[in-house]
């Protein structure tokens, strides 16, 4: 479809998509049934073959009707047909017949029956989701089964090894029922949903989302995301973002490094986290071979290289290192240690090929371990392994969906792979649950890497907080669009690493502004440049003699396994 043509995504044609991938099984990501043909829609791409019985005659392929034929039914001549009697040797032949069938028949009721009994499955639980009521006038531009379909779309996204999502018609099996009514409110409209036990008939939660009716298009995408998380913090095991602890320390030393970590998460993504540091620290002088303790410190101090400001990166990535390789020696199997090491190889030294061994072996010894994978994902992304990436990505989400679901990294992914439309698919997911500048970022460099100047002249403005363009305004050239973005150089150059800016003056088509930023990047060991080789921002640089010069001076050219288109 043209620019011209609008496509109501967020409700209608991504929620019907994404229940038919539910349903099959597929992944938009590596697509077996469905795939997305950017800006004309969908195609079936599974092989499809006709088989016919063993010496069965040919037959000439036809297309088939909409509706089902009318059902073929004998001639007079056929149901006149006298019938031949069936002598005593044919009566058992068709007698054992008969009584495989009926086994066979039972059989598959009780496997059914079993498979679809009342009692749930060891360690799942049964979720159904009830037709959505309306109160009152049903607010104009809404309808309560987009509610329903994202409902089952997000929560049916959820591991299945401890979610069941019964379908539509069966929800007197299940254990929690999700009900949901719509009002409008004045000028907002207002949706309640609760989580209903059925057996005790008793209400296990409920929230209220309020919208302004101007913004109602995001409102079922908002809902579902946030029930989702819901259902995940109260059904699935919690995250874990820290090693096992396996030392045996003194209860005092044990305390302080348990209130190390509830520090470490409430204060997240503070780059400081001196608390935390201190309680670790506190730990250590009563247990000083506590090797969680130290990994702890090692992930603290890692975190200092990749958020803490460039003058404090050196120090930062010496202590990250002692700590960890503490923490290696006294207890080898200890993931976060191992996990912190190769973050500094990817983020600080640009060695792909180590950071990958590390999170490797992170995830190897503890496949529960979240961060493990989703630091795999971003190696593997740095290195164009994008489809390994998305795995990782999934996996670590699996595991801790309620911070991994919606989330730009996925999206970035996408970007660094190419594959824009499936980034500016999550991008927008994102914008229609919480307002996100990184979002709003990343629709711009998916926008101007497909050279959509209208597209990108829109979020540019918006980004610049500047009025959008009159309404029934021709599309944007891309002239028009150079000057829009060059508005934003004061907000980027002050706001942005040297990377990034790097990146701006790439986009704005400024070779000479751009590689002298790229430079600066590498000199000051930024984490973003890990990414040098596939970010899609610097593609107008690649066969500058200088660009090539400043890859040489790192580790890519030595060690990436596979470049970036």
């Amino acid at each position: 479809w043209g620019s011209g043509t609008h496509v109501d995504f967020e409700q209608g044609i991504n929620a019907a998509i994404r229940q038919i991938r539910y349903h099959l099984g597929d992944n938009a990501e590596a697509p077996r049934y469905i795939r997305t043909i950017p800006r004309r829609g969908y195609v079936f791409i599974a092989p499809v073959e006709r088989v016919a019985r063993p010496n069965a005659p040919e037959r000439n392929v036809v297309t088939l009707p909409l509706e089902p034929p009318p059902l073929s039914l004998p001639s007079i001549d056929e149901a006149a047909t006298p019938v031949v009697p069936i002598g005593p040797r044919r009566y058992r032949m068709a007698a054992a017949v008969a009584v495989v069938l009926v086994a066979t028949l039972a059989a598959v009721f009780l496997w059914r029956s079993r498979r679809t009994g009342d009692t749930p499955p060891a360690g799942r639980h049964v979720i159904a989701i009830a037709p959505f009521r309306v109160i009152g006038r049903l607010p104009e531009g809404v309808d309560p089964r987009f509610f329903v379909q994202e409902l089952r779309t997000t929560i049916g996204s959820l591991p299945r090894r401890h979610i069941v999502l019964l379908e539509e018609r069966s929800t007197e099996r299940a254990q929690v029922r999700i009900e949901g009514t719509i009002q409008q409110e004045r000028d907002s409209i207002r949706v309640i949903i609760s989580g209903i036990d059925v057996a005790s008939h008793t209400q296990l939660w409920s929230e209220t989302y309020d919208r302004p009716l101007a913004n109602r298009e995001g409102m079922p995408i908002q809902t579902a995301y946030q029930v989702a998380h819901e259902v995940a913090k109260r059904f699935l095991p919690p995250p874990r973002h820290e090693p096992l602890l396996r030392s045996r320390v003194s209860p005092k030393a044990k305390e302080a490094y348990l209130l190390g970590r509830l520090e470490r998460a409430r204060s997240y993504p503070d780059p400081d986290i001196n608390r935390a540091e201190q309680l670790f620290e506190q730990a250590l002088r009563d247990e000083p071979k506590f090797a969680e303790a130290w990994s702890a410190l090692a992930d603290i101090w890692a975190q200092r290289v990749i958020n803490g400001p460039g003058g404090v990166r050196a120090h930062a990535v010496d202590r990250a290192r002692e700590c960890a390789r503490r923490a290696l020696a006294i207890q080898p199997s200890n993931v976060e240690a191992r996990a912190a090491l190769a973050s500094l190889d990817f983020q600080y030294d640009y060695d792909l090929a180590a950071a990958e061994e590390g999170f490797r072996k992170a995830v190897a010894d503890d496949p529960d371990y979240v961060d493990g994978h989703n630091n795999l994902s971003m190696a593997l992304t740095a290195r164009g392994e994008f489809e390994a990436a998305v795995h990782e990505y999934e996996l670590a989400r699996d595991l801790d969906p309620a911070e991994f679901d919606l989330h730009p990294s996925e999206a970035a992914i996408y970007l660094r792979a190419r594959r824009y439309d499936e980034a500016l698919a999550r991008y927008r997911d994102i914008l229609a649950v919480r307002d996100s500048r990184a979002s709003k970022w990343g629709i711009l460099w998916s926008s101007i890497s497909q050279r959509r100047w209208d597209d990108a002249t829109a979020i540019s403005r918006t980004i610049a907080e500047l009025p959008p363009r009159p309404a029934g305004s021709a599309p944007a050239t891309y002239a028009e669009f150079l000057a829009s973005y060059r508005l934003l150089e004061p907000l980027v150059v002050k706001n942005f690493d040297a990377y990034h800016v790097a990146a701006y003056y790439s986009e704005l088509g400024d070779p000479h502004h751009a590689i002298a930023a790229l430079n600066r990047a590498v000199d000051a060991h930024e984490p973003a440049v890990c990414y040098l080789l596939v970010d899609p921002r610097l593609d107008p640089l690649r066969s500058d003699p200088r660009f090539l010069a400043l890859v040489g001076r790192t580790t890519f050219g030595r060690q990436l396994v596979r470049r970036a288109p």
